[in-house]
């Protein structure tokens, strides 16, 4: 099966299911003053990525409350 390539902000035919089936939960942590992104499989998502571009202001928050690594379980 090809995978699909998601672009920033575009979800295209893919419905959020798909999504959350394909990536979630993902889980995030601050290195080295970056914020690193994985998948559930640890894949490393670009800043680029769908999920990515999706969750960052949720992250930023949660690091402006003092956390600086975490999980989410779905968009």
């Amino acid at each position: 099966m090809k995978r699909k390539k998601y672009e920033r902000k575009h979800w295209g035919n893919t419905t959020r299911e798909e999504i959350e089936k394909e990536h979630y939960p993902i889980y995030w942590e601050v290195t080295d003053g970056e914020i690193i992104i994985e998948n559930r499989r640890g894949e490393k998502l670009s800043k680029h990525h769908l999920v990515y571009t999706t969750e960052i202001t949720f992250i930023q928050e949660r690091i402006g409350e003092c956390d600086y690594s975490g999980e989410i379980c779905c968009v």
